[in-house]
Parts: structure tokens; sequence; C-alpha cells
């Protein structure tokens, strides 16, 4: 969709047709049939707090709604 190479870089919530959870993340790049969102996971290793980044591709057939979330 041209309308999701605008909004490259933003936070986005989207809404799954399959069990209608939300995924968010900042949407990374889009391709012919799928967007990628990333987003950063802490986790623990040790007494250390470690940040990992999580890319996640989902199909245009697969989402039901998309949502840009705007941060001041």
């Amino acid at each position: 969709f041209p309308s999701h190479d605008k909004n490259l870089g933003r936070k986005m919530e989207v809404v799954l047709n399959s069990d209608k959870s939300k995924v968010s993340g900042t949407l990374q790049g889009v391709k012919d049939d799928q967007i990628i969102l990333v987003n950063e996971v802490i986790e623990r290793d040790g007494k250390k707090r470690v940040k990992k980044q999580v890319e996640t591709s989902i199909a245009f057939d697969n989402i039901e709604k998309a949502i840009v979330k705007i941060e001041f």
C-alpha cells in the first residue's frame, strides 16, 4: 500500500484479522505483500537488562486495521 511508505520510521499499532490481537512497533519496511514492524524487548541477563530489537512481519491479508501512533 502506498500509504505505508510515507509512515516509515513511525510507531504503529496493527490489529490482526486472525485473533483480533494488537501488535505495535516502529514501521521498518514495506514489501509487496507484508509490512515489517520492529519493537524493543528488554530481557534480563543475570543482573543486567539487555535491549533487543525484534522484527515482526505481518501480511497485508492478516491486517484488519493499522493506526499510526503520534508522539510529541
